[in-house]
């Protein structure tokens, strides 16, 4: 594992992910023999900032994908004054069900918090590879701490063929009640 973290960590042209690889081999060699097999190479990350772009969503039958642009910048006090840090840039993807709440939901300069996956694509053009950083979304909402927000559940209807197949059985496979199929109760004061 050593070794191919130091391929790609040569094989790399981007400061920040020969920096980040490199941190990777670091924490990879202070582990104990026992520790390595149970280390997973992967990195979660938490950004908050805004929407920098609109979300450019694309949709075919049976996939759909969002992606937008991120802006975080951090507020630094110099003395008794508050400035802004240097702006990161941050590409976000999602796909899926949360692609199509991300377009119904988000709009450019929205404030926001996305947790995800931290990944490097890769590609070739005109005989150059090229890398950027983008964080594959596995939840994103938007920060509350800088404004207010309303949610609105999404039902998602069930096909006539599953409806069938599942029985009494909702759409996650057992048989409790989803909070969208649940009939208003009176409760006594």
């Amino acid at each position: 594992m050593r070794e191919h973290l130091r391929d790609q960590l040569g094989a790399s042209n981007c400061p920040q992910t020969r920096s980040f690889l490199n941190d990777l081999v670091l924490i990879y060699q202070s582990l104990g023999p026992k520790k390595r097999e149970d280390f997973i190479m992967d990195v979660s990350i938490t950004i908050t900032g805004n929407l920098g772009t609109e979300v450019d969503y694309k949709a075919t039958e049976n996939f759909s994908r969002a992606s937008f642009r991120m802006a975080c910048t951090p507020r630094l006090r110099r003395g008794d004054t508050w400035i802004d840090g240097y702006t990161t840039w941050m590409n976000v993807e999602c796909t899926n069900r949360l692609a199509d709440n991300v377009r119904d939901s988000l709009s450019k300069g929205d404030p926001v918090i996305v947790f995800g996956k931290l990944r490097t694509r890769v590609w070739e053009s005109e005989g150059a590879r090229h890398e950027k950083l983008v964080v594959e979304a596995s939840a994103i909402g938007h920060d509350l701490g800088r404004g207010t927000s309303a949610f609105t559940r999404v039902a998602f209807a069930r096909q006539p063929d599953d409806a069938a197949q599942a029985g009494d059985q909702n759409a996650d496979g057992d048989d409790r009640i989803a909070d969208h199929e649940r009939e208003p109760v009176a409760v006594p004061a």
